[in-house]
């Protein structure tokens, strides 16, 4: 679950995806279940990916910027159900 804790509340999302996308980019995924939290650990490799922006596009605007500062060549990110 992702959660955004504020107080003592907390806003629960599911990770979408989050595995295949970092996986893709060469990022090794720890104690991942589907749910925030998660540890990875790098680098990230600029390569081309598909995004399942069914869950927002959070996700996918932290792709953009991580592939920003690692790309040297162009990639293609091809995404699929934007909701936001």
């Amino acid at each position: 679950m992702c959660r955004v804790h504020r107080g003592n509340k907390y806003i629960t999302l599911r990770a979408q995806g989050f595995d295949e996308v970092l996986s893709g980019l060469g990022v090794t995924i720890n104690e991942f279940n589907g749910y925030l939290p998660l540890t990875i650990q790098g680098p990230i490799q600029a390569r081309s990916v598909d995004v399942d922006a069914s869950s927002g596009s959070q996700f996918l605007s932290g792709i953009l910027f991580a592939l920003t500062g690692v790309a040297k060549e162009p990639v293609t990110i091809t995404v699929s159900d934007l909701k936001s």
